[in-house]
């Protein structure tokens, strides 16, 4: 299967990961660098001593083709800025950037330096956990102002989204309210998640505003092959009789509002007992099937209410950077 930075390569981009990876790490090819990044320092699991980098297992750092020797030991969101700001400084003029920057903030294990703690907050796990929020939101700022300097944020189009909803349970410290369940779970406080696009590629008349419009994460694939005018089909995974991409180019969505061409979501599907159960959402409804019975969810069926103790659901956030330094895209 093709990688969307591998996509990007192919027009031409110059690709930088920094953070989380956790898409593959049995063996050399998985890692970023032979995925199509150019560049990579990160951690290839799902999560990590924010401090010391150790994972499961041992230290769990790693920079390019190898580990990341001797640069563990420092609060892991410094690092990971650090290295999307040497992106920005070293990108050459007129050089088109991809840039992938995966926050740990906000996951487990809750962990923020004391300068982020908010002293008028007297819970502890809900202080450490919008201390992280904070930590984030202040050097996603620094990078922004950093593309300005650069003189390339009126060609970037910057994306932020959560890749599901917040833990509830134990001490994880998120917070779904008032949507139901949380991570690991079907329901919207599992799979509905904030997200917004920015930049300076947004058309003015769209800029602080709301799009209602279906859409999956998996279609920022072909949305970023459209601006970057590659073909967005997947002719790797063809040759080996793989199904076609299940993403489709929103643009038209963020750009001018139109309709989405996206109707259907599948949010799971498992095999329980030899039979197959599959949950998707259709517009404003969800639906479960279960061998040849279906069932319709009213968007309002749900039975407790999510507790309000918890930070915002801004948990395992991930900012996803397109500069295109040639050609406004």
């Amino acid at each position: 299967m093709t990688a969307i930075a591998e996509k990007m390569q192919l027009a031409g981009y110059y690709c930088v990961h920094s953070g989380k990876w956790h898409a593959g790490s049995s063996c050399e090819p998985n890692l970023p660098i032979n995925r199509g990044f150019n560049a990579s320092i990160g951690y290839l699991g799902g999560m990590e001593d924010h401090y010391t980098q150790v994972g499961s297992g041992g230290v769990d750092l790693w920079q390019d083709d190898g580990p990341a020797y001797g640069k563990n030991g420092t609060y892991g969101g410094y690092i990971y800025t650090n290295h999307t700001l040497d992106a920005i400084d070293n990108l050459p003029t007129g050089e088109a950037l991809f840039l992938y920057h995966a926050w740990q903030e906000c996951h487990t294990p809750n962990e923020v330096p004391t300068s982020y703690l908010q002293a008028n907050i007297d819970f502890p796990l809900r202080q450490v956990y919008e201390g992280m929020a904070y930590f984030m939101d202040v050097h996603i700022a620094t990078i922004v102002e950093r593309l300005k300097a650069k003189g390339l944020y009126d060609q970037t189009l910057i994306v932020f989204s959560s890749d599901n909803g917040g833990r509830e349970d134990l001490q994880f410290g998120g917070n779904n309210y008032p949507l139901r369940g949380m991570k690991f779970t079907d329901f919207e406080g599992g799979t509905r998640v904030a997200a917004f696009a920015s930049g300076g590629v947004i058309p003015p008349h769209m800029r602080g505003g709301r799009v209602s419009e279906l859409m999956h994460i998996c279609d920022w694939y072909a949305t970023f092959a459209y601006l970057a005018g590659v073909d967005p089909v997947d002719h790797s995974a063809a040759a080996y009789h793989l199904p076609p991409i299940d993403s489709v180019n929103l643009w038209p969505t963020l750009s001018n509002n139109a309709s989405s061409t996206r109707t259907t979501i599948v949010l799971s599907m498992s095999t329980v007992l030899k039979r197959m159960v599959a949950c998707m959402h259709v517009r404003d409804h969800d639906v479960m099937q279960h061998a040849t019975k279906k069932m319709v969810l009213s968007p309002k069926a749900w039975s407790f209410r999510s507790t309000v103790h918890g930070a915002a659901n801004l948990c395992m956030c991930a900012s996803v950077c397109v500069s295109e330094g040639r050609r406004c895209v």
